[in-house]
């Protein structure tokens, strides 16, 4: 998947991620789906795992990246795909060169949804892919018939773990809008204001030097990231002051 010229692609390689803690694993243990966020998109991975002397680890074996709208997309044929049990196969299409990924969920023969990842080049050839089982028959409630005898029936949510990539990927959405980032930063103002308020009066008890800067009392979250932070190299410690 192409992400552009050298300098572009060193600045991605630096940013960070973030796991996603939805984790799957197919009916037979030996396969994982993962998600993760970076650069702006959300990668949907199969893995394999490895015990390792350091620990279990994952294995990648393919990954596609999706934009905030093809997430969007893939959220809504998926909303329409699980409520018709012979409907077709459905997916997006990612990249922009050659080759490009495909996401595609579809049923195999016994029902279970099967999410497939694949490369193409421009023929249509597949380059690499690998493909995910999600589980059937495994997440129920019980409906008790007799609770003193524990006799009760179960009720299957196969649908469940499909529901969770469709809410991961609904969410991506609407969070990339800023909407949410925006309200939980103006919310902390009120906290970061308190606990800097706390701190310059420690500062002060202790006689920690304590500068402004620009004629302002310190910094705050709308400030210039060139603006200087308000506390001298003397209040590098306050951490362990604190503790």
């Amino acid at each position: 998947m192409a992400l552009g010229d050298g300098g572009q692609m060193q600045r991605k390689s630096n940013e960070d991620s973030y796991n996603s803690r939805l984790t799957l694993y197919s009916p037979d243990g030996n396969k994982y789906l993962k998600f993760k966020f970076w650069a702006g998109k959300i990668s949907v991975s199969i893995n394999v795992g490895e015990n390792t002397p350091q620990g279990f680890k994952y294995n990648e074996v393919i990954a596609v990246f999706l934009t905030p709208m093809r997430a969007k997309m893939a959220a809504e044929e998926l909303k329409e795909f699980i409520v018709d049990d012979n409907h077709s196969p459905i997916g997006v299409v990612t990249g922009t060169g050659n080759p490009n990924t495909c996401l595609t969920f579809l049923r195999d023969k016994d029902g279970a949804i099967t999410i497939d990842i694949r490369k193409i080049d421009g023929s249509g050839k597949t380059i690499a892919g690998d493909s995910f089982t999600i589980q059937k028959d495994y997440h129920y409630a019980v409906n008790y018939k007799n609770f003193e005898k524990l006799d009760f029936s179960k009720k299957f949510y196969n649908d469940l773990e499909i529901k969770a990539i469709i809410d991961l990927f609904d969410g991506f959405y609407s969070a990339c809008n800023g909407a949410n980032a925006y309200a939980i930063l103006d919310m902390s103002r009120f906290n970061y204001s308190r606990i800097r308020s706390n701190t310059e009066a420690i500062m002060d008890k202790l006689g920690i030097q304590r500068v402004s800067s620009r004629g302002s009392s310190g910094p705050g979250f709308f400030s210039n990231n060139n603006e200087s932070s308000g506390y001298s190299e003397h209040a590098e410690d306050i951490d362990d002051l604190l503790g």
